[in-house]
Protein backbone atom coordinates (compact mmCIF):
# COMPACT_ATOMS: atom_id res chain seq x y z
CA UNK A 1 0.00 0.00 0.00
CA UNK A 2 1.22 3.49 -0.84
CA UNK A 3 2.29 5.64 2.12
CA UNK A 4 2.08 9.43 2.28
CA UNK A 5 5.34 11.27 2.85
CA UNK A 6 5.03 13.88 5.63
CA UNK A 7 6.74 16.68 3.74
CA UNK A 8 4.56 16.20 0.64
CA UNK A 9 1.15 16.66 2.26
CA UNK A 10 -0.62 19.82 1.20
CA UNK A 11 -4.05 19.42 2.82
CA UNK A 12 -5.32 17.63 5.92
CA UNK A 13 -9.04 17.21 6.60
CA UNK A 14 -9.79 16.51 10.28
CA UNK A 15 -13.06 15.49 11.92
CA UNK A 16 -14.49 13.89 15.07
CA UNK A 17 -17.11 11.13 14.81
CA UNK A 18 -19.30 9.60 17.50
CA UNK A 19 -22.03 7.01 16.86
CA UNK A 20 -22.53 7.99 13.22
CA UNK A 21 -23.02 4.50 11.77
CA UNK A 22 -26.02 5.63 9.71
CA UNK A 23 -24.10 8.34 7.87
CA UNK A 24 -20.35 7.89 8.27
CA UNK A 25 -19.72 5.69 5.21
CA UNK A 26 -21.67 8.03 2.93
CA UNK A 27 -20.00 11.15 4.36
CA UNK A 28 -16.40 9.90 4.29
CA UNK A 29 -16.83 8.33 0.85
CA UNK A 30 -18.04 11.71 -0.41
CA UNK A 31 -14.97 13.41 1.11
CA UNK A 32 -12.73 10.93 -0.68
CA UNK A 33 -14.58 11.59 -3.93
CA UNK A 34 -14.26 15.38 -3.52
CA UNK A 35 -10.51 15.23 -2.92
CA UNK A 36 -9.56 12.54 -5.44
CA UNK A 37 -8.89 15.13 -8.14
CA UNK A 38 -6.80 17.37 -5.87
CA UNK A 39 -3.47 17.61 -7.67
CA UNK A 40 -1.44 17.97 -4.48
CA UNK A 41 -1.15 15.31 -1.77
CA UNK A 42 -3.84 15.17 0.91
CA UNK A 43 -5.09 13.14 3.87
CA UNK A 44 -8.28 12.69 5.88
CA UNK A 45 -8.06 12.00 9.62
CA UNK A 46 -11.17 10.98 11.54
CA UNK A 47 -11.25 10.40 15.28
CA UNK A 48 -13.69 7.72 16.40
CA UNK A 49 -14.66 9.20 19.76
CA UNK A 50 -15.39 5.96 21.59
CA UNK A 51 -18.41 5.06 19.46
CA UNK A 52 -20.62 2.27 20.82
CA UNK A 53 -22.14 1.44 17.44
CA UNK A 54 -20.48 0.35 14.17
CA UNK A 55 -18.85 3.71 13.41
CA UNK A 56 -15.33 2.51 14.24
CA UNK A 57 -15.67 -0.69 12.23
CA UNK A 58 -16.95 1.20 9.18
CA UNK A 59 -14.13 3.74 9.40
CA UNK A 60 -11.45 1.08 9.71
CA UNK A 61 -12.83 -0.76 6.68
CA UNK A 62 -12.76 2.44 4.63
CA UNK A 63 -9.19 3.14 5.79
CA UNK A 64 -8.05 -0.29 4.66
CA UNK A 65 -9.37 0.54 1.20
CA UNK A 66 -7.85 4.03 0.92
CA UNK A 67 -4.39 5.05 2.08
CA UNK A 68 -5.44 8.71 2.31
CA UNK A 69 -7.72 7.94 5.25
CA UNK A 70 -6.34 7.65 8.79
CA UNK A 71 -8.37 6.73 11.88
CA UNK A 72 -7.70 7.71 15.49
CA UNK A 73 -9.59 5.38 17.83
CA UNK A 74 -10.46 6.46 21.37
CA UNK A 75 -11.47 3.75 23.82
CA UNK A 76 -14.06 5.94 25.54
CA UNK A 77 -16.11 8.96 24.55
CA UNK A 78 -14.01 12.03 25.41
CA UNK A 79 -16.02 14.75 23.71
CA UNK A 80 -16.05 16.52 20.36
CA UNK A 81 -13.28 18.97 21.27
CA UNK A 82 -10.91 16.30 22.52
CA UNK A 83 -11.57 14.11 19.47
CA UNK A 84 -10.92 16.96 17.05
CA UNK A 85 -7.76 17.86 18.96
CA UNK A 86 -6.44 14.32 18.47
CA UNK A 87 -7.09 14.48 14.72
CA UNK A 88 -5.37 17.86 14.49
CA UNK A 89 -2.36 16.52 16.40
CA UNK A 90 -1.94 13.75 13.83
CA UNK A 91 -2.39 16.03 10.81
CA UNK A 92 0.66 16.70 8.64
CA UNK A 93 -0.67 19.01 5.95
CA UNK A 94 0.41 22.55 5.25
CA UNK A 95 -3.27 23.50 5.52
CA UNK A 96 -5.82 21.91 7.86
CA UNK A 97 -9.57 21.82 7.21
CA UNK A 98 -11.87 21.02 10.13
CA UNK A 99 -15.36 19.63 9.48
CA UNK A 100 -18.10 17.65 11.23
CA UNK A 101 -18.79 14.05 10.22
CA UNK A 102 -22.59 14.25 10.20
CA UNK A 103 -22.98 15.42 6.61
CA UNK A 104 -24.17 18.95 7.40
CA UNK A 105 -21.26 20.55 5.50
CA UNK A 106 -20.03 20.16 1.93
CA UNK A 107 -16.29 19.51 1.89
CA UNK A 108 -16.06 20.76 -1.70
CA UNK A 109 -16.48 24.26 -0.26
CA UNK A 110 -12.93 23.99 1.09
CA UNK A 111 -11.99 25.52 -2.27
CA UNK A 112 -13.83 28.71 -1.28
CA UNK A 113 -12.05 28.78 2.07
CA UNK A 114 -8.59 28.23 0.63
CA UNK A 115 -9.13 30.89 -2.03
CA UNK A 116 -9.88 33.39 0.74
CA UNK A 117 -6.92 32.14 2.78
CA UNK A 118 -4.62 32.90 -0.12
CA UNK A 119 -5.64 36.56 0.05
CA UNK A 120 -3.33 36.88 3.05
CA UNK A 121 -5.12 35.23 5.97
CA UNK A 122 -3.98 32.58 8.45
CA UNK A 123 -7.45 31.22 9.21
CA UNK A 124 -10.75 31.34 7.32
CA UNK A 125 -13.98 30.22 8.94
CA UNK A 126 -17.25 29.48 7.23
CA UNK A 127 -20.44 31.12 8.32
CA UNK A 128 -23.76 29.36 7.86
CA UNK A 129 -25.78 32.05 6.09
CA UNK A 130 -28.90 29.91 6.51
CA UNK A 131 -28.52 27.63 9.50
CA UNK A 132 -30.71 24.53 9.23
CA UNK A 133 -31.67 23.88 12.84
CA UNK A 134 -34.43 24.17 15.43
CA UNK A 135 -35.64 27.62 16.47
CA UNK A 136 -34.26 27.09 19.99
CA UNK A 137 -30.79 26.15 18.76
CA UNK A 138 -30.66 29.07 16.36
CA UNK A 139 -31.70 31.45 19.16
CA UNK A 140 -29.14 30.06 21.61
CA UNK A 141 -26.49 30.22 18.90
CA UNK A 142 -27.18 33.93 18.40
CA UNK A 143 -26.95 34.57 22.13
CA UNK A 144 -23.65 32.67 22.22
CA UNK A 145 -22.18 34.79 19.42
CA UNK A 146 -23.33 37.97 21.15
CA UNK A 147 -21.44 36.89 24.27
CA UNK A 148 -18.35 36.13 22.16
CA UNK A 149 -18.54 39.58 20.61
CA UNK A 150 -18.89 41.31 24.00
CA UNK A 151 -16.24 39.24 25.79
CA UNK A 152 -13.60 39.06 23.05
CA UNK A 153 -14.36 41.76 20.49
CA UNK A 154 -14.84 39.23 17.71
CA UNK A 155 -17.43 40.40 15.22
CA UNK A 156 -17.43 37.33 12.98
CA UNK A 157 -20.89 36.08 12.08
CA UNK A 158 -20.48 32.42 13.04
CA UNK A 159 -17.46 31.61 15.20
CA UNK A 160 -18.68 28.12 16.10
CA UNK A 161 -19.08 26.87 12.52
CA UNK A 162 -17.21 23.56 12.21
CA UNK A 163 -16.00 24.17 8.65
CA UNK A 164 -12.74 26.10 8.84
CA UNK A 165 -9.29 26.16 7.24
CA UNK A 166 -6.04 26.90 9.07
CA UNK A 167 -2.43 27.30 8.20
CA UNK A 168 -0.80 24.49 10.18
CA UNK A 169 1.70 26.79 11.88
CA UNK A 170 -1.19 28.79 13.38
CA UNK A 171 -2.72 25.66 14.91
CA UNK A 172 0.61 24.57 16.34
CA UNK A 173 0.76 27.63 18.60
CA UNK A 174 -2.68 27.06 20.10
CA UNK A 175 -3.08 24.89 23.19
CA UNK A 176 -6.56 23.39 22.88
CA UNK A 177 -8.49 23.20 26.16
CA UNK A 178 -12.04 22.49 25.02
CA UNK A 179 -13.41 18.98 25.36
CA UNK A 180 -16.82 19.88 23.98
CA UNK A 181 -18.59 21.73 21.20
CA UNK A 182 -16.97 25.11 21.82
CA UNK A 183 -13.68 24.13 20.16
CA UNK A 184 -14.31 26.03 16.87
CA UNK A 185 -14.83 29.26 18.82
CA UNK A 186 -11.88 28.57 21.13
CA UNK A 187 -9.56 28.26 18.14
CA UNK A 188 -10.65 31.63 16.76
CA UNK A 189 -10.48 33.44 20.11
CA UNK A 190 -6.95 32.21 20.78
CA UNK A 191 -5.83 32.81 17.19
CA UNK A 192 -7.03 36.42 17.41
CA UNK A 193 -5.17 36.88 20.73
CA UNK A 194 -2.00 35.54 19.09
CA UNK A 195 -2.29 38.05 16.27
CA UNK A 196 -3.32 35.75 13.43
CA UNK A 197 -5.33 37.15 10.52
CA UNK A 198 -8.85 35.73 10.36
CA UNK A 199 -11.58 36.06 7.77
CA UNK A 200 -14.85 34.30 6.95
CA UNK A 201 -16.82 33.26 3.90
CA UNK A 202 -20.40 32.18 3.34
CA UNK A 203 -20.93 28.41 3.26
CA UNK A 204 -23.95 26.13 3.01
CA UNK A 205 -25.47 24.31 5.98
CA UNK A 206 -27.42 21.12 5.27
CA UNK A 207 -30.03 19.11 7.12
CA UNK A 208 -28.69 15.96 8.77
CA UNK A 209 -29.91 13.12 6.55
CA UNK A 210 -29.84 10.26 9.04
CA UNK A 211 -28.97 9.66 12.68
CA UNK A 212 -29.45 12.05 15.58
CA UNK A 213 -27.45 14.95 16.95
CA UNK A 214 -25.56 14.11 20.15
CA UNK A 215 -25.86 17.69 21.38
CA UNK A 216 -28.07 18.27 24.43
CA UNK A 217 -28.95 21.89 23.73
CA UNK A 218 -29.48 23.47 27.15
CA UNK A 219 -26.71 21.53 28.91
CA UNK A 220 -24.19 22.24 26.16
CA UNK A 221 -25.19 25.92 25.97
CA UNK A 222 -24.52 26.36 29.68
CA UNK A 223 -21.19 24.53 29.41
CA UNK A 224 -20.16 26.76 26.51
CA UNK A 225 -20.90 29.94 28.46
CA UNK A 226 -18.85 28.65 31.40
CA UNK A 227 -16.03 27.82 29.00
CA UNK A 228 -16.11 31.36 27.58
CA UNK A 229 -15.67 32.72 31.11
CA UNK A 230 -12.69 30.40 31.55
CA UNK A 231 -11.21 31.62 28.24
CA UNK A 232 -11.66 35.23 29.28
CA UNK A 233 -9.69 34.55 32.46
CA UNK A 234 -7.00 32.62 30.59
CA UNK A 235 -6.53 35.46 28.09
CA UNK A 236 -6.14 37.91 30.97
CA UNK A 237 -3.50 35.67 32.57
CA UNK A 238 -1.71 35.40 29.20
CA UNK A 239 -1.72 39.12 28.59
CA UNK A 240 -0.42 39.83 32.10
CA UNK A 241 2.35 37.23 31.77
CA UNK A 242 1.05 34.83 34.41
CA UNK A 243 0.83 32.04 31.80
CA UNK A 244 2.89 31.86 28.64
CA UNK A 245 0.74 29.73 26.35
CA UNK A 246 -2.77 29.92 24.99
Amino acid sequence: MKVLENNNIYLSVVAPAYNEEKTIETVVSEWLRVLKNEKKEWEIIVTDDGSTDSTGKILNTLAQENYHLKIVSLGTNRGCGYALHQAIAMSRGRYVVSIDADGQFDLSEYAILIKKLNEGYDIVTGFRYKKIDSTLRVLLDRIFHLIVKIFFGISLKDTNCALKIFKKEALERIQIDSRGYSIPTELLIKAKALGYRISEVKITHYQRLRGESKLKVLKVSWQMVVFLIYLKLKLYLYKTGVVNTL
